[in-house]
Order: structure tokens, then C-alpha cells, then sequence
């Protein structure tokens, strides 16, 4: 509920829904959603705030490497030369679709353009129909 209420603009709904969620679980990704929402308001000091509680959150995610948390520190652009490290390293036992998909949004972030339309295109050629991957591509300029 919160991401669609950020979605149309709907910032003071984004944020009690958010943290009517993070009351129950806390989700670096609705961190970051609240986050947004309070830096769409104009209040930068809330924002950072629920950014630095998802990059905390992000550190030592249970269960080990966790794409969609590295995802939203990448699309806030926290702690990316870490990421790039850590995806990297995940790339040799898990080479699929999301993982390049991240590493390019990673070089992408890191400045490495070239390098992103490489890894971009490897996740595209999987054929998968995904709004974030295609919006990830056309960012990068691999993509329609």
C-alpha cells in the first residue's frame, strides 16, 4: 500500500502505511519507500533517517545475500562498491537473470556504463517481461 500511495503521490498515506508496516515487519524496502515519501515532502533529515535504518537493515541481511535490499541501496545510492563486491561474488554460484540484472544496475551506479549495457544485455536475452528490469534498461541505454 505504501509504494502505490508513493506512486500517485499520495505522500502522507505512503507514510502512515509504511509505518503501519514497519510496525509489524521491518522491510529495508518500505524503509525506503518512507524514506522517498519524506523526501518528496521536502523533509530531507526524516528521509535520511529511514534510509540509514534500511542500509543498517541491509548490512547482514538473515539468510545471507538479499537482491531486492541490495536493490533499493543502489537505487538510493547507498554503500555501492560494496554491492558491486557482493554481487559479483554471488554471480559465480547463481548467474541468472536478476543477478546481472543487479550487477548492472551496480556498474551502472559505480559509473562503468560500457560495462552495465554488458551486463544488461546478458539479463535481457533471458526474455523475462519485468516493468523494473526494462525501466533498469533504458536507464542504462541497453533496452527499449
Amino acid at each position: 500500500a505504501a509504494r502505490v500511495a508513493l506512486a500517485t503521490d499520495d505522500l502522507d498515506r505512503a507514510i502512515a502505511s509504511g509505518n503501519a508496516s514497519l510496525a509489524q515487519h521491518l522491510d529495508p524496502a518500505t524503509l525506503a519507500t518512507v524514506g522517498d515519501a519524506w523526501r518528496r515532502k521536502g523533509d530531507t533529515l526524516q528521509a535520511e533517517q529511514y534510509f540509514r535504518a534500511m542500509e543498517a537493515m541491509s548490512q547482514a541481511p538473515p539468510g545471507g545475500f538479499h537482491r531486492s535490499w541490495y536493490l533499493a541501496l543502489l537505487d538510493h545510492d547507498r554503500r555501492i562498491p560494496e554491492v558491486l563486491a557482493r554481487v559479483q561474488a554471488d554471480l559465480e554460484t547463481r548467474p541468472d537473470i536478476y543477478g546481472y540484472d543487479l550487477l548492472a544496475w551496480a556498474l551502472f551506479k559505480s559509473g562503468r556504463l560500457a560495462e552495465a549495457r554488458q551486463a544488461m544485455a546478458r539479463a535481457l536475452a533471458w526474455g523475462t517481461e519485468d516493468p523494473g528490469l526494462r525501466a533498469r534498461a533504458r536507464a542504462i541505454g541497453a533496452g527499449p
